[in-house]
């Protein structure tokens, strides 16, 4: 969305946000549906690998067993911290490097200190 200049703070699918994608689509030779499919996303300028690997993002293990409990809840802490100023996205458990919301903010915590949510989406 801040590629197509409907980013207010919010991660919105809105009317306005369509119309920016359908613009992009035909300003590119697309097929303007106003949705964002793979051409459109590599034409935004994203990699084919982060179109699926998005929202696969498993944080590394950060405490191993035999630490301890503070070693593992201070990997949680940490791993959370990546995330800060980071934008927040709707259903999305993916690296710092796109955003989180809460639940993936917690997965991606737990990862960190070694436990697997799975199968919690």
């Amino acid at each position: 969305m801040h590629r197509m200049g409907t980013w207010y703070g919010k991660n919105y699918y809105n009317q306005a946000t369509y119309n920016a994608v359908k613009n992009f689509q035909r300003h590119h030779g697309l097929k303007a549906t106003g949705n964002v499919n793979l051409k459109t996303w590599q034409k935004m300028g994203f990699s084919k690998k982060s179109w699926y690997g998005i929202d696969s993002y498993v944080a590394p293990l950060k405490a191993k067993a035999w630490q301890g409990r503070k070693a593992h809840i201070e990997a949680m802490i940490n791993q959370a911290y990546k995330y800060m100023g980071k934008p927040w996205l709707v259903g999305c458990s993916s690296s710092p490097a796109y955003g989180v919301d809460c639940s993936g903010l917690v997965m991606q915590g737990l990862y960190a200190g070694g436990i697997s949510p799975v199968p919690t989406s």
